[in-house]
């Protein structure tokens, strides 16, 4: 079949794309960049004329677009959408609730949510890698190792808590930086949503203006809790983790953020085809952190650092026990002093830590592959 896909910057889309085209279907692309994720009347245009001359048995994208979706709608062609970020605010839209969407997701926490704004179809999808495209890059060999412990990716220090903090009362500062230090005591749960009452969601809209796009029925709690306390949360424990580390350990982090007065040694961001799958397999100790927005799912990164053969010890998150056997497969930390303990039980155990990084990427390899997803996807849609 006509497959038309709606191309971002989301890395896993050339994956997705490749095992479209390896299960025998024909991938066309549609151009163009729409000025909102929620509506544009041209790019709306220009997306119904595609369908009419691509005649595609459904039009793909990775994330939700609701002026896809209401273009989908006009034409009766299937709109179908994988998450891989959560929340997804663009969701919050009354195109949710088209007929023709198909939405799956990473995050079943995030599905729960959305599912109350009332889409007619939702499943769970979780993400996964591609060990052959892997294995191609890595060859037969990794050689030495580039250093004990490392992190790929952002450090969020540049967030918008950051630009608001200066603009809020004692009360409101001290309540939030609290609420900050509450979440970041738990792993695998989001306490936002509970933590932000009704006085404190009044005091954050009198002096705040977090605008939402037309059409959003987001509310502010939502709102407030993904872009602005989850960026802060996370920046807050990856710079915690990373220093305490790194005062102990050979560690570097690979990022264009540049941690200020933290001791971390770093090096800039890695490519994500080239060159992180050889800092994954050349790292003793390969770390994620997963930020609080997403509720229950895994991070692509999970997948893709078991499947170049790396070993990974990550934060918690509840379908972590569904897709891994931990302690076998990969492992887990639900705090600083957690992941310090495991960090030196590891390091010194090279065998063992062996043992299970190549468990994952058989792991990885025998069941979450973008085969292997895209099979299951097919089937919901049949």
């Amino acid at each position: 079949m006509k497959i038309l896909v709606y191309q971002w910057a989301s890395y896993n889309y050339r994956d997705v794309i490749e095992g479209f085209r390896t299960m025998g279907h024909e991938v066309c692309f549609l151009p163009g960049k729409p000025s909102s994720y929620d509506e544009d009347a041209s790019f709306f245009e220009e997306t119904r004329k595609e369908l009419r001359r691509i005649e595609a048995a459904f039009l793909f994208s990775v994330n939700y677009f609701g002026v896809l979706s209401d273009a989908c709608e006009a034409e009766g062609v299937p709109y179908v959408c994988w998450t891989c970020d959560s929340a997804l605010l663009s969701m919050h839209h009354k195109s949710i609730r088209n007929s023709v969407n198909r939405l799956f997701f990473f995050d079943r926490g995030d599905m729960e949510r959305i599912r109350l704004l009332g889409p007619v179809f939702v499943r769970h999808l979780p993400l996964c890698a591609d060990p052959k495209r892997t294995a191609a890059l890595l060859g037969t060999g990794c050689g030495g190792w580039l250093s004990e412990i490392a992190f790929v990716g952002s450090l969020y220090e540049k967030n918008t808590y950051d630009e608001l903090e200066p603009k809020m009362d004692d009360y409101l500062r001290g309540y939030l930086d609290a609420a900050i230090e509450a979440q970041l005591s738990v792993s695998g749960g989001n306490l936002f949503d509970r933590l932000l009452t009704p006085d404190i969601l009044a005091r954050i809209g009198e002096r705040f203006d977090l605008r939402k796009s037309r059409g959003s029925d987001a509310d502010l709690s939502l709102i407030f809790s993904s872009t602005v306390l989850g960026f802060k949360t996370a920046s807050e424990m990856r710079l915690r983790c990373l220093s305490a580390l790194s005062a102990r350990h050979d560690l570097i982090l690979y990022s264009n953020s540049v941690p200020a007065d933290s001791g971390i040694r770093r090096k800039p961001s890695a490519d994500y085809w080239t060159k992180a799958p050889e800092i994954y397999a050349k790292t003793k100790i390969n770390l994620n952190f997963t930020i609080p927005n997403i509720l229950t799912g895994l991070p692509l990164r999970i997948y893709d650092v078991l499947s170049a053969g790396g070993f990974l010890l990550t934060d918690y998150r509840s379908e972590l026990t569904e897709e891994f056997q931990v302690g076998e497969e990969l492992e887990c930390f639900e705090s600083v002093e957690e992941l310090e303990a495991k960090c030196a039980y590891y390091l010194s155990h090279e065998e063992e830590r062996k043992r299970i990084a190549e468990n994952g990427r058989k792991r990885v390899c025998r069941e979450h592959t973008i085969e292997k997803r895209l099979e299951k996807l097919f089937a919901e849609l049949a």
